[in-house]
């Protein structure tokens, strides 16, 4: 079957997670993508999870989901024979993908200008926390760093407590999601002025831009937006715990969506919320504690997964908290296959999330990461 970027070539200069994120869509979607390794490896071959829980280069969790599909060379940058050959790689590629610190890359004659001058088409793709210009440009910065200077982790909590980060690398995926749809969208116009151009992804821009209704807020109405958490909601917003975790619990400020929550609670047996003092917002707003007591009675012997479905039957948008393992067993994820089962020579057969959206015609491809150096021989030897 033909693939999406079907004969489309990238070489990936970048390690960790938003450069290979980005290399690994490509890759899926069927382009063919060289990834460069320092004679170290990627520094995300020694983070954990490992297979076996036996720390080695060849069993990350980490490394494995985001490198799926590539061939791994490994070269010095800074030296000048190997360098050169990455020169002449690139004179033979469509995109570059890299996350080194602005200017790393000028400075060993490998930055995006220099490549250009053997390739006129070429797409360079620079992720980068704050990007390739302006005051914090050489500042060091982590995920949690961009969460905190974007504004992002300033609205995540309960007031009057501290600000809760989101799990998970959030702004690092969202960056190679990012470079992976600047990379798309460079090729087309390459397609009508057939030259290439640079693309300076920003985390810090990234995250702000989802966030920015509360910039807005500023804007509009000179208040700065505050952490709310399920305070200011109309009851009974917010988490819960159940007998087997929790379940997250949505209202919306209407007689519609208080009819369905009592016609449910009827249903299970707790007919007390049909009390019309609570029919009104500011009659559940005043009794807030009665209106808990009742509902956390029933739900500290309920099943998350029952009360879901419960609510979901009524229409009420409720959710549970979903742990690994109900991923996996997911009755809505196991049917879209979304979990992908691959095989590694080192590691074994392992399931491996799978792409953020579906294509009919050109399907994603999942293929297993590469070992350390496994492609130098095939690759190299045609620049060397």
């Amino acid at each position: 079957m033909k693939t999406a970027l079907d004969g489309i070539k990238a070489l990936e200069i970048a390690e960790g997670i938003s450069g290979p994120y980005c290399g690994k869509l490509l890759a899926g979607l069927g382009a063919s993508v060289t990834k460069i390794e320092s004679h170290d490896g990627d520094a995300a071959r020694r983070v954990g999870p490992f297979h076996g829980d036996t720390p080695n280069d060849e069993g990350s969790g980490l490394f494995l989901y985001l490198n799926t599909g590539k061939n791994s060379v490994t070269l010095d940058l800074h030296d000048e024979d190997d360098a050169a050959i990455v020169r002449k790689m690139a004179e033979d590629v469509d995109i570059v993908v890299e996350n080194y610190p602005p200017g790393e890359l000028d400075s060993l004659g490998l930055g995006y200008g220099d490549l250009a001058k053997v390739n006129a088409g070429l797409v360079g793709i620079s992720i980068t926390p704050f990007g390739q210009y302006g005051p914090y440009r050489d500042f060091a910065g982590t995920d949690m760093v961009v969460h905190a200077l974007s504004g992002e982790l300033y609205l995540a909590g309960r007031p009057g407590r501290e600000p809760l980060k989101k799990g998970g690398n959030l702004s690092e995926y969202h960056g190679g999601l990012n470079g992976y749809l600047a990379a798309m969208n460079a090729l087309i116009a390459r397609t009508r002025t057939g030259k290439g151009q640079h693309v300076d992804v920003s985390l810090i821009e990234g995250a702000t831009a989802v966030i920015g209704m509360a910039a807005m807020q500023w804007v509009y109405t000179n208040r700065i937006a505050e952490r709310r958490g399920a305070d200011g909601h109309l009851w009974p917003n917010g988490v819960w715990p159940v007998k087997d975790g929790y379940i997250l619990a949505y209202s919306r400020p209407s007689a519609d969506w208080w009819s369905m929550f009592v016609t449910m609670m009827d249903k299970v047996g707790v007919p007390g919320f049909a009390d019309p003092k609570y029919t009104t917002p500011d009659g559940r707003a005043e009794s807030v504690e009665e209106l808990d007591g009742m509902f956390q009675g029933w739900l500290s012997g309920q099943a998350k997964e029952k009360v879901y479905h419960l609510a979901q039957a009524e229409g009420l948008p409720f959710g549970y908290l979903a742990t690994a393992p109900d991923l996996l067993a997911s009755p809505q994820l196991r049917p879209r296959e979304f979990f992908e089962q691959i095989d590694h020579p080192k590691a074994g057969e392992l399931s491996y999330p799978g792409a953020p959206f579906v294509m009919s015609g050109t399907p994603f491809a999942f293929e297993r990461a590469p070992m350390f150096g496994e492609h130098n021989d095939e690759v190299l030897a045609q620049y060397r």
